[in-house]
């Protein structure tokens, strides 16, 4: 892990880092958790240049849009923000909100793993039309939620090692670990579904 973000406040939005004007965002093996802001709970990137890549979210919230990442517009026309192999845990909101919430920019959001709770879905978008390769995307709350558009979407738990003491990692048989694409989210396989009991 590179850096972590914890427990950063904002009353406006960009809990823990608010990224705008102009500027660039390259993020990549870092956790933000538990961070709070109006808008964008751990990160706001507005018209700027976002890469997000193997970062872990986890429960983050806002009061409203993007409880995790929220992106208005773009730094530079027909450039968009990449969202790849990151993991989004119960990041929520107070009112309507998902982890990700775009406005006027079409982000490409690639393998990605998205746990919900009832309050939150995983993107939420306004004008505009994110490019989604291979996400998974699971319900803690029963609920439908709703796959993400494309047909390589997966639904599943996505069977974390230890996800509420900070280990997300990954079941060797979770469908994070074997899918078609690749491995899906910030982390790789970290233990494993069955424990070998010795003979007696």
């Amino acid at each position: 892990m590179t850096c972590l973000f914890r427990d950063n406040y904002s009353s406006v939005a960009g809990g823990a880092i608010a990224v705008m004007d102009g500027g660039e965002a390259w993020i990549g093996r870092t956790r933000f958790t538990g961070n709070h802001a109006a808008t964008g709970g751990a990160l706001l990137v507005d018209h700027s240049t976002l890469n997000l890549a193997y970062n872990t979210f986890d429960k983050n919230r806002c009061t409203a849009a993007g409880s995790a990442v929220q992106v208005l517009g773009r730094k530079v026309a027909n450039v968009n923000p990449a969202i790849t192999n990151n993991t989004f845990y119960r990041n929520t909101a107070v009112s309507e909100g998902a982890a990700i919430f775009c406005q006027e920019v079409s982000p490409e959001i690639r393998r990605n793993i998205f746990v919900t709770d009832s309050t939150n879905l995983a993107v939420l978008e306004i004008k505009s039309s994110p490019l989604y390769e291979c996400n998974l995307i699971h319900s803690r709350s029963g609920r439908p939620v709703g796959l993400l558009p494309g047909a390589s979407a997966i639904e599943g738990d996505p069977h974390f090692c230890d996800p509420e003491n900070a280990n997300f990692h990954v079941r060797d048989l979770s469908p994070a670990a074997i899918s078609p694409c690749g491995l899906i989210g910030s982390q790789d396989k970290g233990c494993t579904t069955f424990k070998m009991l010795p003979s007696r």
